[in-house]
């Protein structure tokens, strides 16, 4: 019973303090950040009071800058801490002749609207597409411009600028085309900045080529200058696709398995000199970055043929017929070969089919094909 009435006390000396000192609103004069808390003045005062903040926060809140409005607490049990617990809902006006609003931070210097970066179109070239916007840099606004009627515009009253032949793409905006150096030589990637200025013009920082293993550092952004996109640039890079910007380099590791042959275009004609002509075909294993790799050195390679005529893998002492698996290893070089035998039979034949997976690589997997050309106007099926 003691306890409750102990309660009931508390309560009451509760509801008097929120009765005394309610919420208020009040502007930011400035803030610090080291010891987490901000100067504030209330309405009808010109008295700055010292106003604290959790020092928890992960991160500060947008709103918690001078000039803007924040909701005022008085802390419980502690006489004279004030808290700001969130957003005010309206700015106190100054008072006096003389007082005016705190003087605003500078803005972060951001893109504000456009300035897209992409590849060229409808043709990629080694070059990117830097659309028409606006950016702030030092808290100055800037305005890039595009070049014109390379868009369908939309107005109103509408009109529509729409031809059959016409490769624009509706709502796209405005672009202008800029140009990238060479790739560097093989084996070697950097990374290029698109930046831009306060003389509102796009400029491209070359960056320095370095090996796949080692991978490319990205350049510095120039003083006075706002990064729009990075491009990886790779060894024997021709055009510039929407993939290769803002692309992270990552270590190279064994990602796609290519199928080749000697045939020209996969390509095994009908020979009137070897009775059984033979096609070799190349397996390699390429990173992600298109180069061959060597981490899948030694794996097994397992290749099964669907269609008429018979194949040899490296391990295989004989050759094997349609259906059966033959099995081969990735060499050191990243490379297993395999031999595959034509019938040579008057009858069509059917272009084989081969399906090819590496052990213990998931992601090496594969199928290819070789036409079989008729003997005469006979026509192969497939």
């Amino acid at each position: 019973m003691k306890l409750y009435g102990k309660q009931r006390i508390r309560q009451n000396v509760d509801r008097r303090i929120d009765l005394a000192q309610p919420d208020k609103d009040a502007i930011i004069w400035s803030v610090n950040t080291s010891q987490h808390y901000a100067y504030v003045k209330i309405q009808g005062s010109n008295t700055q009071i010292k106003a604290h903040y959790p020092a928890n926060w992960y991160s500060l809140p947008n709103w918690l800058k001078p000039g803007n409005a924040v909701r005022l607490r008085h802390k419980r049990g502690k006489r004279g801490y004030i808290e700001i617990v969130g957003s005010g809902r309206a700015i106190p006006s100054p008072v006096g002749d003389n007082e005016t609003f705190p003087t605003a931070s500078t803005p972060s210097d951001a893109i504000l609207t456009g300035l897209l970066v992409r590849e060229t179109s409808p043709v990629a070239t080694m070059a990117v597409a830097v659309q028409a916007g606006t950016y702030r840099i030092s808290g100055v606004t800037y305005t890039f411009a595009g070049t014109a009627n390379t868009y369908i515009p939309m107005h109103d009253p509408a009109y529509m600028i729409m031809t059959a032949a016409g490769t624009a793409t509706m709502g796209e905006g405005e672009y202008r085309s800029i140009a990238l150096d060479a790739a560097p030589a093989s084996g070697y990637c950097r990374y290029d900045l698109i930046v831009i200025g306060i003389d509102g013009v796009v400029d491209v920082v070359k960056g320095t080529a370095a090996t796949y293993a080692v991978g490319p550092t990205a350049p510095s952004v120039p003083a006075n200058h706002l990064q729009l996109g990075k491009v990886f640039i790779r060894d024997n890079m021709t055009i510039v696709e929407n993939a290769d910007i803002n692309r992270l380099w990552t270590s190279p590791y064994a990602s796609e398995l290519d199928f080749g042959c000697v045939c020209t275009d996969c390509e095994l004609a009908w020979s009137a000199v070897t009775d059984n002509p033979t096609c070799v075909v190349t397996l390699t294993v390429l990173d992600q970055y298109g180069n061959p790799s060597t981490d899948a050195n030694g794996a097994l390679v397992n290749v099964t043929m669907y269609g008429t005529g018979t194949f040899k893998c490296g391990q295989d002492a004989t050759y094997q017929s349609n259906g059966a698996t033959g099995h081969g290893n990735i060499n050191g070089s990243g490379v297993c070969q395999f031999t595959y035998k034509r019938d040579q039979t008057a009858m069509p034949e059917n272009d084989p089919v081969f399906i090819v997976t590496v052990n213990e690589y998931f992601a090496l997997q594969c199928v290819g094909r070789i036409q079989l050309n008729a003997a005469t106007t006979t026509t192969t099926t497939t």
